[in-house]
């Protein structure tokens, strides 16, 4: 391994065992581990109802991460980005490769991940601390630090297993940036914090870039991956798709992104969440006037018709779509509940029409939908799966879009007085 190399994974493998834990005999098991090339391994694929015994999380995985490089890992809910960091974070082994690391690592993967539920706070540190190969004196340097950035001091002395999950991951975040790591490898889980937390994450990991420190992220979140980040790597079911610019690797996952049938109609089992309780069946967008199909005109009303199936009646929902810019920058939401529409389910078809104000400026959107109960657990979410223009042209000929250039998404009502007291 060179010096100039931080991480690299060579012909990386993982496979995991699907179904229930055996209730075979030891001599039972330990005659299977004989058998192991007689099972059938399939390919991370969730669609796929085949059961082959075995599933690769990650399937031949090559890559090499330099010295103060900033990757994002992007990729739908079960491509193998947070198998990729537990193998790197030494959480788990590979099935078949080699793992070369050069430097220590600092790692936040799910809630929880590497704190003794029955330690204090601060008995947690010292033990990251010491597992990352500090002395005493070292930690009791950074302890102040970790704290403050952390926000749970008057917490310290309680034991973590009784910390709520935003507290949680606080501690971890601050530990894992705060103990000198070379190597800071961040999962999804930041999404647990409130966002004054998120934002200041964001600036300790642009800082750690900044110094030339390595850093890898995984997040939905793709303005965050955008701005922080230099290079993507895009997995898809357990192998990279792609890998360049954050750029470039931003605009390929979206262009892989589920989209409706032509008519509408969404494939059974589609969705990142679908429990197949209450789902969607057919989703069509259209602008409300002249009724262009994923098209609207400069401050022409959206219109969408959802066709929405339930498998019991009395269910209270909220059904949210979601608005995203060419970028997948989250711009804003609605749903049912914001304007106090009560939406109970009736067993079987319900038809739900929503009328959205236009204010978007010309050019390329998304849009996200999602089911959720009001405890909101989600039913079922349907990311980017219908894509839309709005175009210069207008709907009102009095009020035409006035300009060539456009800058920014949204244009804001405003009122102006000129030249009056």
């Amino acid at each position: 391994m060179k010096d100039k190399e931080a991480i690299i994974f060579s012909k990386i493998s993982k496979n995991y065992t699907l179904g229930e834990y055996s209730s075979q005999t030891f001599a039972e098991e330990f005659k299977s581990i004989f058998k192991k090339n007689q099972v059938k391994i399939g390919l991370n694929d969730r669609d796929n109802k085949e059961n082959t015994g075995k599933v690769w999380a990650l399937k031949d995985i090559s890559l090499q991460i330099n010295k103060g490089e900033v990757v994002g890992i992007i990729g739908k809910n079960g491509a193998g980005k947070s198998t990729l960091l537990k193998l790197l974070s030494r959480i788990t082994s590979p099935s078949d490769g080699d793992i070369y690391i050069n430097g220590r690592i600092g790692a936040l993967l799910e809630v929880g991940t590497g704190f003794q539920p029955d330690l204090t706070g601060r008995e947690n540190i010292f033990l990251n601390g010491a597992i990352l190969g500090m002395n005493k004196a070292e930690i009791d340097a950074k302890l102040s630090e970790i704290v403050s950035f952390s926000g749970v001091a008057k917490y310290l002395d309680t034991p973590v297993k009784r910390y709520s999950s935003g507290m949680m991951v606080r501690l971890g975040f601050a530990v894992a940036a705060h103990l000198e790591p070379e190597i800071l490898v961040i999962d999804e889980v930041l999404a647990v914090g409130d966002q004054e937390f998120q934002d200041q994450c964001v600036a300790k990991m642009q800082n750690f870039a900044k110094i030339g420190k390595t850093v890898l992220f995984v997040s939905h979140n793709m303005a965050s991956v955008k701005s922080l980040c230099k290079r993507g790597i895009v997995l898809e079911k357990g192998s990279i798709s792609f890998d360049g610019t954050i750029d470039e690797a931003i605009q390929y996952y979206l262009s892989k992104q589920e989209k409706t049938e032509e008519n509408g109609d969404i494939a059974s089992g589609l969705g990142s969440i679908n429990t197949q309780e209450v789902v969607f069946r057919n989703i069509v967008l259209q602008g409300a006037t002249l009724q262009h199909k994923n098209t609207a005109l400069y401050e022409e009303d959206l219109l969408i018709k959802m066709h929405i199936d339930a498998k019991a009646s009395g269910e209270k929902i909220a059904v949210e779509l979601l608005i995203h810019s060419a970028d997948n920058y989250l711009l804003g939401n609605t749903n049912n509940v914001f304007e106090k529409i009560e939406f109970i389910t009736k067993k079987g078809e319900n038809f739900v029409t929503c009328k959205i104000s236009n204010n978007l400026l010309p050019g390329n959107y998304s849009m996200s939908f999602a089911i959720a109960q009001k405890n909101g657990n989600t039913l079922h979410f349907l990311e980017n799966i219908i894509s839309f223009k709005i175009e210069k042209m207008a709907i009102n000929n009095n009020n035409p879009y006035p300009f060539v250039w456009i800058n920014g998404n949204i244009r804001f009502n405003s009122s102006w007085i000129i030249n009056k007291e």
